[in-house]
């Protein structure tokens, strides 16, 4: 694999990492954030929505994914070290 092809795949995994996992955007967006270590009252901040709409997306994403309290920040690690294998 071509180091513009690892800088790609790397690229899309920071932009869109849950994409391929059916969530919405918002969804996604929330998961992204909780990846880079959000808690819920920073992402309902951060995307202008109420707390409790960033807790209910957040149990969404888990069950939708199927990953526990800090899944998702391993999953977005493990996904970035694949591409750099």
């Amino acid at each position: 694999m071509t180091n513009d092809r690892r800088i790609d795949d790397i690229r899309h995994l920071i932009e869109d990492p849950f994409g391929d996992r059916g969530l919405t955007p918002r969804q996604a967006a929330v998961a992204r954030l909780a990846a880079f270590g959000y808690t819920t009252d920073e992402i309902a901040a951060e995307l202008g929505i109420r707390r409790a709409g960033a807790g209910s997306h957040m149990a969404n994403i888990k069950r939708r994914i199927g990953l526990g309290k800090f899944g998702l920040t391993r999953d977005l690690v493990k996904q970035i070290q694949e591409v750099l294998k």
